[in-house]
């Protein structure tokens, strides 16, 4: 019978999903407008929908504050986006 591989994460899962959507949000904020940047957009609010239902499980208190700046920082890609496509070229 084969035995199941066991190892304990070093970060907890919470962290792990913010550390993730904080690189995925870095890395579309780089990348030029377009479907690949709305990929990792999305990628990015997926992981902190995961983190806040985990808040809500765990009684994170701190999980909204958290969120609530990521979301600005979504918000901050969107409008570089819209200068972008607003500047005459």
């Amino acid at each position: 019978m084969l035995r199941r591989r066991r190892s304990s994460q070093s970060e907890t899962l919470q962290s792990r999903l913010m550390k993730f959507a904080k690189e995925a949000r870095q890395k579309a904020s780089r990348l030029p407008p377009g479907p690949e940047q709305e990929d990792m957009l999305r990628k990015a609010r997926r992981a902190e929908t995961a983190f806040g239902r985990l808040a809500q499980f765990a009684g994170i208190a701190a999980a909204r504050s958290v969120i609530r700046e990521l979301r600005h920082a979504e918000y901050r890609v969107h409008q570089r986006r819209d200068r972008a496509h607003a500047e005459p070229g």
